[in-house]
């Protein structure tokens, strides 16, 4: 494992994606920009999971943790998250930390997190995947459930969000739910304001942003417009 930064004075995270480093992703690039890097936003014990092979680059304070068998559900998933516990509890001294972050409301950091340190204020961030994951596998939907219950705070990115989690674990309490938009906010999509005419746009020009993965729908997109005339679509996503 990587050594850990020099520690900040004042309070601390501690926080944990359950994803290789080097992985592409918006909550990849958001978890980066808070915690790491010479005067990370927030100061926190950062980890991410080495990847197999040659490592990448590493920005300053984060933290690898070498544990594999990453999986959804099942058995299998019960001995990952345990192994996680296990590793956070290994580097991490509890007295040191103030509040947890957690990256997500499913998947294997945010149960190690939480049975690792579980005295600690919790905050977690709810991203798209969540809400996916939870609806197809029945182990995500159980921990998705458990994290809402058991965060102190919960943020989302757009009030639908909020809609879909209270859909999926309606015992939730509401008065919990902050919402924080990153992006384009819900008022702009909802009541746009008005554009000026131009009369050089000869047509409706879109931009889709984001990796080509199946739950963004951009083979719809791209199937939808591919009849209509007097469209220009671009594509800004990872080359890979």
């Amino acid at each position: 494992m990587s050594r850990p930064a020099s520690p900040p004075s004042g309070p601390r995270a501690a926080t944990f994606l359950d994803l290789p480093v080097g992985s592409p992703g918006g909550s990849v690039e958001l978890f980066l920009d808070l915690y790491t890097g010479e005067k990370p936003l927030i100061p926190a014990r950062a980890f991410m999971l080495a990847p197999a092979g040659v490592r990448p680059h590493i920005p300053a304070g984060l933290e690898l943790l070498s544990v594999t068998g990453k999986c959804l559900e099942g058995p299998a998933f019960g001995r990952y998250v345990a192994t996680l516990r296990t590793s956070l509890t290994a580097v991490l001294d509890a007295a040191q930390i103030s509040v947890l972050h957690l990256q997500h409301l499913a998947f294997g950091a945010t149960p190690a997190l939480m049975r690792a340190f579980p005295v600690h204020p919790r905050i977690a961030l709810v991203h798209g995947t969540d809400l996916l994951f939870a609806e197809a596998h029945r182990d995500q939907l159980q921990i998705l459930r458990e994290t809402a219950r058991a965060a102190d705070a919960i943020i989302v990115p757009a009030g639908a969000m909020a809609d879909h989690l209270i859909k999926l674990a309606p015992q939730t309490d509401r008065r919990k739910i902050n919402h924080i938009p990153w992006g384009i906010p819900d008022r702009l999509l909802v009541a746009p304001p008005a554009r000026p005419p131009r009369a050089s746009m000869r047509h409706l020009r879109l931009l889709y942003a984001g990796r080509l993965t199946a739950e963004k729908g951009a083979e719809a997109l791209v199937k939808s417009l591919a009849p209509v005339q007097g469209v220009e679509l671009s594509i800004a996503a990872p080359r890979r």
